[in-house]
């Protein structure tokens, strides 16, 4: 038997993501059994997608031993029913079996490919709301900093590095031996906080991912944010800069960057056509430097939106395309 893992996370995509997909080996020589889940480019043994209440399919190939004339798919049952339907396609999308209703399906060999459809419904209440996540070089390294918009039993933060954006990634920083990485437990409250990485070489380009970890031990990974370690040594901005978000247009997450020529209260926001503030992204104070910060918009319909930057002597605003 071979056993498959599908789920859904914030920091997760439809192509591999390090850290949260598991590849599987090459499979074994015939006539042995194989099972294994197909995205482009790659075959996984664990399939983490972006949480999303739009359908998403996952899709299971199968090479079976000739002697065999049917197999069994089975599941757990009380976590298929907890997210909201569940069911077991054909690759045409024929409905074979409700994943909520029954924990198995058994099949004949002549079928080599089902999908697995799944379509939440319900609520999914994650342990921490990140409200922003932003990177800026310094002389001391390179200064991480969050904040979270509410907490549910969070026990604390973890900072993965890596000078990859999709591979390599290791623990630099942890709430078991840093207090400044300690979560707020159970709050609705806004809770900012900063981590500062001073063995990051000058010059060079980091990738940096924010895992929270809550009561039970989860751990939820973020997506992962650039820097370049250093940059602000070689010399502060001459002025105040509102760059192009990147990637544009996007889905569901873009990166902001943008240059203080000084220490300011930045405050940093979307809004809709209507001029309706949709996200405030930063608010803090920030020192002079240039700086870049993750924003997701994985809760809006698609559309223009503009993301404007405020400090007490300065505003900018451009436009950016939500593709979905």
């Amino acid at each position: 038997s071979t056993t498959l893992t599908i789920g859904m996370n914030p920091a997760g995509t439809a192509g591999y993501d390090s850290g949260l997909d598991i590849k599987q080996p090459p499979p074994p020589p015939a006539p042995a059994f194989d099972a294994r889940l197909i995205i482009t480019g790659d075959e996984l043994q664990t399939d983490i997608r972006l949480i999303s209440t739009d359908e998403t399919i996952y899709r299971m190939d199968f090479i079976h031993d000739p002697s065999a004339s049917n197999m069994t798919l089975s599941w757990n049952m009380s976590k298929a029913d907890s997210l909201g339907a569940m069911e077991v396609q054909t690759l045409a999308g024929a409905t074979l079996q409700d994943m909520t209703t029954n924990a198995s399906y058994t099949f004949n060999t002549t079928t080599p490919i089902l999908t697995i459809s799944m379509t939440v419904t319900e609520d999914i209440t994650l342990p921490v709301s990140l409200m922003n996540f932003s990177a800026s070089g310094s002389a001391d390294g390179v200064q991480l900093l969050w904040s979270t918009a509410s907490e549910i039993q969070n026990l604390g933060f973890e900072i993965y590095r890596s000078a990859q954006q999709n591979d390599g990634f290791r623990l630099i920083g942890s709430y078991e031996n840093n207090p400044d990485l300690r979560g707020a437990g159970t709050t609705n409250v806004q809770n900012d906080y900063a981590f500062t990485d001073p063995s990051a070489t000058s010059g060079e380009t980091y990738w940096y991912r924010l895992a929270d970890v809550d009561f039970s031990g989860v751990r939820t990974l973020h997506a992962p944010i650039s820097v370049i370690a250093g940059e602000n040594s070689g010399g502060i901005p001459q002025k105040f800069a509102l760059a192009q978000n990147f990637p544009n247009p996007f889905n569901p997450g873009t990166t902001i960057r943008f240059e203080l020529p000084e220490a300011a209260n930045v405050n940093l926001s979307v809004f809709n056509l209507l001029g309706e503030k949709v996200a405030e992204v930063l608010s803090r104070n920030l020192p002079a430097g240039t700086h870049q910060t993750t924003w997701d918009a994985g809760y809006l319909p698609g559309g223009v939106y503009f993301y404007q930057l405020q400090t007490p002597k300065f505003t900018a605003t451009r436009k950016m395309i939500l593709l979905k």
